[in-house]
This record gives structure tokens, C-alpha cells and sequence, in this order.
């Protein structure tokens, strides 16, 4: 997601000395990474939602090192994110949230994926 002027003009003013961050830890990361899915409303078109999730941007700088080739990196968030978390055997729940300037879009801010356990029967 690229930053706002206004949010480039933080940035660059340096005003996140009270939170000890350099301006080099505030790196924007070079992709935006989206959910995409259909809720069980009848007439739903579906949804798309960016992920802001604080992991997986750590994760792409981490397994940057890791997996030299940008592909192969590609491959592995899109392995761990869009396929791990999000199988059967999990149980996956996004925590969403919006922002004032736009309150009706929803934004992906973590990823909670307990396993998933199966139903007892009764009879």
C-alpha cells in the first residue's frame, strides 16, 4: 500500500523519535497483499481486503534473506498466508478494521488460525 504525502511527510520529518524508530525501519514494503473471498450472503460480489497484518510484513523482510530470489519469496507468503492459515485445518478469523477517512473499507489488521477441531456427535 503506498503511503500518503502526508504520511511520506511524517516520515521524511523524522517524528517517530518518541517511538525509538529510525527512518530506515520504516521501510514500505513493495507489495500490497489482498484477501479476496465471498461471505455467505446470497447476493455477495465479494470482497477484497488489504492485509496490514504487522507479520507479514516481518515475515517478507525475514524471508527476504532467506529466499534470494524475489519469486521464490513471493511463493512462500503466498504459501504460508494464502494457503496454511487459510486450509481446513484451521479455523481462520480475520480481525478487520477501517480507517476514519474511509469508514466502509475494511482492512485485514491480523490473522488468528486455531486448528480446527471437529464437532462431537450426540447419538
Amino acid at each position: 500500500m503506498a503511503l500518503s504525502p502526508g504520511q511520506r511527510g511524517i516520515i521524511d520529518q523524522g517524528q517517530f523519535d518518541d517511538l525509538e524508530r529510525s527512518r530506515e525501519s520504516l521501510e514500505e514494503l513493495p507489495y500490497t497483499f489482498r484477501y479476496w473471498y465471498r461471505c455467505d450472503e446470497p447476493d455477495c460480489h465479494g470482497h477484497k481486503h488489504s492485509i496490514l497484518d504487522w507479520e507479514i510484513g516481518a515475515a517478507f523482510r525475514a524471508w527476504r534473506a532467506r529466499y534470494t530470489d524475489e519469486q521464490t519469496l513471493l511463493d512462500k507468503i503466498h504459501e504460508k498466508w494464502f494457503g496454511q492459515l487459510t486450509s481446513d485445518q484451521y479455523d481462520t478469523y480475520f480481525f478487520v478494521g477501517n480507517a476514519r477517512q474511509y469508514p466502509s473499507a475494511f482492512m485485514v489488521l491480523g490473522v488468528a488460525s486455531p486448528p480446527t477441531r471437529t464437532q462431537l456427535t450426540l447419538f
